[in-house]
This record gives C-alpha cells, structure tokens and sequence, in this order.
C-alpha cells in the first residue's frame, strides 16, 4: 500500500514543484477518526514526505508527543500543527513538541469575542 501512496505523492510532489508551489504531507490529523487510518501509518507518511523532497508535514496540536515523533523523522523541514483551541491543542506544547507553525482558525473565528480569544492564544506561547 506504501508503495501505492509514495506513488501518489511524489506526482503531487512533482507538480507542486512544477509550479514554484510547496508541499505538505498530511501525517496524522488532530480529529478522533484518524486515530483509525492515519495514527498507524504517520511514521512512514512522515518518511515519505522526506523522500519526495516535501517542505514540510501537517501534525496534530492535539498530540504533543506525534509531533515530537514526527519532528525526529523530518529534522529541519516545517510542521504545521492544527487543533489548537477548538480541538484541545495547547499551542505552547505543539511549540515545544517541535511544531514551527500553529493552525488557531475555529478558536478565533467561532469565539464570541475573537480578539480576547487571539489574544489569550498569545499569552499561552509568551
């Protein structure tokens, strides 16, 4: 099956680059049903995203610990880390576990005040 997924991905890989665009793996997802598809395969997704040259891999806030697993597979290359606020993600653990990049949409969009909601997103990572 990997070889079928590597397959996929180094064509989006490759037209990304066709196009002076960047690439991001999806590794593992922060929602409860990835837990049955993707939490199984994140290690290889995660190698596969080096293989094909990607910029970087989308890793969950929401799991502190996949992020730092998913860092030492990737060194140097960018995780973007979603759930943060609305899913239970504390954005200075995603920092700490090794995300460079926090995806914070539904707590600041869905919030009654969005600005005091920014701002307490803020106050967590300072």
């Amino acid at each position: 099956m990997l070889s079928l997924v590597f397959d996929s991905l180094q064509a989006c890989a490759d037209c990304a680059r066709s196009h002076e665009a960047e690439l991001f793996v999806v590794a593992e997802m922060s929602h409860p049903g990835a837990e049955l598809f993707m939490a199984p395969l994140s290690k290889d997704l995660a190698a596969l995203a080096i293989e094909v040259d990607a910029t970087g891999v989308v890793a969950p806030a929401t799991k502190p610990d996949k992020i730092k697993l998913i860092r030492s597979i990737i060194g140097g290359k960018t995780i973007i880390s979603p759930g943060v606020g609305a899913q239970g993600g504390s954005p200075s653990a995603a920092l700490e576990a090794g995300a460079d990049y926090l995806i914070v949409g539904r707590s600041i969009i869905e919030a009654e005040n969005p600005v005091i909601s920014a701002e307490k997103l803020l106050s967590e990572i300072d």
